[in-house]
C-alpha cells in the first residue's frame, strides 16, 4: 500500500537510513514530507548573528522527538560554522515549567558563582521560551535589553507576551496539502509534488521568520 510519511529528517533513525531498510518495490510507494527545520534555523541563526549575538543559551526539546533532534542537530551545525558559543540546555519536555526551572537553576547559579549570562536565549519551542522569560523577568533580567528571546512554533498569543515575541511560523495548511498531494500521487490520481528544497530523503516545507520586539541588539559585552 503507498504511505506517506510526515516527519523531520533526523532523529533516532535517519529517514534515508530508514528507507534503506525497505525493499526497492516498497520504497516506492513511500513519500516522506516534513517542514525544513533546517532552513529554518538558519534563519534564526541568521538573526542572532545579524544583532551581534556569540553567546547563546539553546533549549532542546526532547531528544525522542525527531523536530527536536533535528533543530538541535542543525543548530549546532549552525553555531560551529557562525563561530557561536551555544550551551545546550536538554529539556525532557516541551512544558514552559521545565524550562522556567532550568532557567532559575541557571539564574541561581549565576547568582551564587559569578559570571554572566549568554546574550541570547534559544528555545525549541513557544512554551518553553514562556517559562524562560518568566524566570528572566523575576530574576530582574530584562528582555531584550539585557538578553534575547527567540521561540519556535508561533503558537497563539505569542505576539501579546511581553516583549512580543521573535518566534518562528510553521506552515501546516501546505504542509497538509503536500501530504495529501503526494497521497493521491502514490494513487495514480495526481501529479508528484514540486518542493522547493529536499533533504535526506524528505521534501521539504519552508518556514516564516517572525521578527518582533523580544530580539534585540548585544549592548552589554
Amino acid at each position: 500500500q503507498p504511505r506517506v510519511i510526515v516527519t523531520s529528517t533526523h532523529g533516532g533513525l535517519g529517514v534515508q537510513d530508514g528507507l534503506r531498510l525497505m525493499k526497492p518495490a516498497d520504497r516506492k510507494r513511500v513519500s516522506v514530507v516534513g517542514l525544513d527545520q533546517w532552513s529554518a534555523m538558519a534563519d534564526v541563526m541568521r538573526v542572532v548573528a545579524e544583532y551581534g549575538h556569540r553567546s547563546v543559551l539553546y533549549f532542546a526539546g526532547p531528544k525522542e522527538w525527531r523536530d527536536a533532534a533535528t533543530r538541535l542537530l542543525s543548530w549546532n551545525k549552525l553555531c560551529a560554522v557562525n563561530s557561536v558559543n551555544s550551551v545546550t540546555v536538554q529539556c525532557e519536555t516541551w512544558d514552559s515549567s521545565e524550562a522556567y526551572r532550568r532557567m532559575n537553576h541557571i539564574l541561581d547559579n549565576i547568582g551564587r558563582r559569578g559570571g554572566s549570562l549568554p546574550t541570547c536565549m534559544v528555545c525549541a519551542n513557544d512554551s518553553q521560551a514562556v517559562g524562560v522569560a518568566r524566570a528572566l523577568h523575576e530574576h530582574g533580567v530584562r528582555i531584550p535589553q539585557d538578553v534575547s528571546l527567540i521561540g519556535f512554533d508561533d503558537m497563539p498569543a505569542m505576539d501579546n507576551m511581553f516583549p512580543p515575541l521573535t518566534t518562528v511560523r510553521p506552515d501546516f495548511e501546505q504542509l497538509g496539502i503536500a501530504a495529501m498531494k503526494e497521497t493521491l500521487f502514490l494513487l495514480g490520481a495526481g501529479e508528484e509534488t514540486s518542493f522547493t528544497a529536499s533533504q535526506h530523503g524528505v521534501g521539504l516545507i519552508p518556514m516564516q521568520m517572525i521578527s518582533r520586539s523580544s530580539l534585540g541588539p548585544v549592548l552589554r559585552r
